[in-house]
């Protein structure tokens, strides 16, 4: 039998450890964390002093917000109750309003802190049961037939949403009233004040986002309990975003950050890679064009590590070389190939100046632009670099 070498067993365990490190999906842990200069979430603690203060969280995909969030979540942890729902995998972005969010985080906040036994709370996930003359699918199945049980009143939000929906529509301000009770009886159950984060509604589309932030953005007011929310940016390119900006006491904003070689944003991101250690797997020269190219957005820049790294896991190298980087470059690229039309390419040659307003935050959503927080504190808009190489190219084939 060959005999293992330790130090190449190490190394052939780097590259699936650092892989799952950078997996953009997933949740940063504590100890990656790198905190902002200003840090947003020692801003978000200050902003939601007041009593049911609420404050709104904007940035365009892959900036960093949920990022942000989570370290709020853990700094708040010791005084506050941080409720944080996962709205966008059980609601309907395209069709939620705040009351079905409100009962929705009540329910949640129930389960995660051990109050589903209160009255309120039983009576709330009662409530949630669409009414209904014939048994529901899920209904009609039962565990002794072999079947499923029948859903809890969280799976009926994912399960049914719509006829939940159509439920709370039949008694919204009764609904509205006893969430706002399971809400201040978790609270008393605990001993801490709520907060709420509502992370996910920067997924929204326009037509949705007007809906919930300026048609229901008199239910804000009411919200029971502190409130963090994200929204989608191209909202603050409406004309009406005046009005929503009144239903919140702050606007945070969260920018890609500059990170020229000779700004602190390069190292911002050094950071980022040497606390999911990169250093084991790859070059500094490396780690420094993947800085480059990751366009100042962390999820971009953590993309191109896992990416790459993974791409030299398939070579069978150790180590993520110059040929796997640019391959693995290529990769992530290749979505805006599909995403942006011949229309788009040629406006991004004439230069960001000749883009409207409505063009603009739609390539904003979609990366292909990002707004940028100089270290000044100006701002400027600048092309994805990624989608700059795809454009030079474009012009380049156009030319022959």
């Amino acid at each position: 039998m060959l005999e293992c070498d330790d130090e190449t067993m190490t190394q052939d365990e780097a590259l699936p450890r650092f892989i799952s490190d950078c997996d953009p999906s997933v949740p940063s842990a504590a100890g990656a964390y790198v905190p902002r200069t200003p840090a947003v979430a020692e801003r978000l603690s200050r902003a939601i002093i007041p009593a049911r203060a609420r404050v709104m969280l904007i940035g365009q995909t892959g900036v960093g917000k949920t990022t942000e969030l989570l370290a709020f979540e853990r700094s708040e942890q010791a005084s506050r109750l941080v409720v944080r729902p996962p709205v966008d995998v059980y609601l309907d972005l395209d069709e939620l309003g705040w009351h079905e969010i409100l009962v929705f985080a009540a329910l949640w906040a129930a389960k995660e802190f051990d109050a589903t036994g209160h009255a309120l709370a039983r009576k709330l996930a009662d409530a949630v049961h669409p009414p209904t003359s014939t048994p529901l699918l899920s209904d009609a199945f039962t565990v002794n037939r072999g079947g499923p049980p029948s859903p809890t009143a969280l799976q009926r939000f994912r399960n049914e949403y719509g006829r939940v929906r159509e439920t709370i529509g039949l008694g919204r301000a009764q609904y509205w009233d006893l969430a706002t009770s399971v809400f201040e009886a978790i609270a008393e159950h605990v001993g801490k004040e709520v907060v709420l984060v509502v992370d996910g509604l920067e997924k929204m589309g326009d037509r949705s986002a007007e809906r919930i932030f300026y048609d229901e953005r008199k239910y804000l007011h009411d919200l029971p309990c502190r409130a963090v929310v994200t929204a989608p940016l191209a909202l603050s390119f409406q004309p009406y975003f005046g009005d929503i900006e009144e239903s919140f006491l702050a606007i945070e904003r969260v920018r890609a950050v500059s990170c020229q070689k000779d700004e602190a944003g390069f190292d911002f991101f050094r950071a980022i890679a040497q606390a999911r250690g990169a250093a084991a797997v790859m070059d500094p020269d490396i780690i420094d064009e993947a800085v480059s190219w990751g366009g100042g957005l962390p999820r971009q820049f953590l993309q191109l590590l896992a990416t790459a790294a993974t791409q030299a896991l398939t070579d069978g190298s150790p180590k993520v070389e110059k040929e796997a980087f640019a391959r693995a470059r290529q990769r992530v690229s290749e979505r805006w190939q599909y995403q942006l039309g011949p229309a788009d390419f040629l406006q991004l040659g004439l230069g960001i100046h000749a883009l409207q307003s409505k063009t603009k935050a739609r390539l904003l959503r979609l990366g292909a632009l990002i707004e940028y927080e100089k270290p000044d504190g100006s701002l400027r808009i600048g092309i994805n670099p990624l989608v700059g190489a795809l454009v030079k190219r474009r012009m380049g084939e156009a030319a022959q």
